[in-house]
């Protein structure tokens, strides 16, 4: 049987029965947040992430009722599941641990009417992607602020959803900004919305992060790996110190968090995650690493 990466909620995990088939989920690693869409195939609910002929289907156990809309566009994460030997299943079993509705905006006809403010000089709209900003209420003005190129700017939606209207919410948007005319005050650019999705935070358990990660972690991301096959390796005692090691044991990684059970040595794993760069004067056994997903491999 796998192991599961558990990291920051503990996933209480039971038999779930499906309507096409009845077999006992069997946690085999943790899906990360991604963009699904919710789809009914024949009695079957699923949630399909991509398009076109690049797709992937997953069965959710526990697909909310409320969810339950052909065509409702999602965002979620989970525990994926084991698919059984003889079971024909229509998509990778998970059981969802967070899932939230995707707001997109219905683009209007004309977006050149934000383009710029009275008297200011006509300018086509700017195009905003995946900026990754904050929700204020100002002088009763709902505005997104966010870090671009180095400088705060603020941005006015003017299709703002009542769902999204909380002070301190962290989002992600897309959309398109008009310019201001420097002789007029505002609150920020005129900002009209296409995507927008609330950051979902998860509380770190700061006891569980190995001791040389613990004055840096959290750390800015360098780079990702993806499926890759490694080891992990017992490095030093008191403490215990955990590192991966990939490329027949050239390259070293050292994980901030890494589950109870697979703290064990010499065991050949498969591991998804991002990784740091080694702060300047600092010396460390290996190459800060964050744990998104890791299997054992048999």
């Amino acid at each position: 049987m796998k192991r599961i990466l558990t990291l920051m909620i503990a996933f209480m995990i039971g038999t779930a029965l499906f309507a096409q088939q009845e077999f006992t989920f069997t946690p085999a690693g943790k899906k990360s947040k991604t963009i699904a869409t919710v789809m009914q195939k024949g009695d079957t609910w699923i949630l399909r992430e991509g398009q076109g002929s690049v797709v992937i289907d997953y069965l959710p156990v526990n697909l909310p009722e409320e969810f339950k809309t052909d065509g409702q566009e999602v965002v979620f994460e989970g525990v994926l599941g084991e698919i059984p030997a003889n079971v024909r299943l229509q998509g990778k079993p998970v059981e969802i641990t967070l899932i939230k509705r995707l707001y997109r905006a219905v683009p209007k006809d004309k977006t050149d009417d934000i383009g710029h403010t009275d008297g200011g000089d006509k300018k086509q709209p700017e195009a905003i992607e995946d900026l990754r900003g904050v929700v204020m209420l100002v002088a009763n003005t709902w505005l997104i602020e966010g870090e671009r190129n180095g400088h705060t700017e603020r941005f006015v939606p003017d299709n703002m959803p009542e769902e999204f209207r909380e002070e301190g919410l962290e989002v992600f948007v897309s959309g398109s900004a008009g310019y201001l005319d420097p002789n007029v005050r505002a609150m920020g650019r005129p900002f009209r919305i296409t995507e927008l999705t609330a950051v979902v935070e998860q509380k770190m358990d700061t006891t569980a992060i190995q001791e040389p990660m613990k004055d840096l972690f959290p750390f800015q991301e360098a780079g990702r790996i993806t499926a890759v096959e490694g080891v992990v390796k017992l490095f030093s005692s008191d403490p215990d110190i955990y590192i991966i090691e990939t490329n027949n044991g050239t390259r070293r990684y050292l994980p901030a968090i890494i589950p109870d059970d697979f703290k064990v040595h010499n065991l050949r794993v498969l591991v998804t995650g991002v990784y740091g760069e080694i702060p300047a004067n600092v010396r460390l056994m290996g190459t800060p690493f964050e744990i998104e997903v890791i299997e054992e491999i048999k």
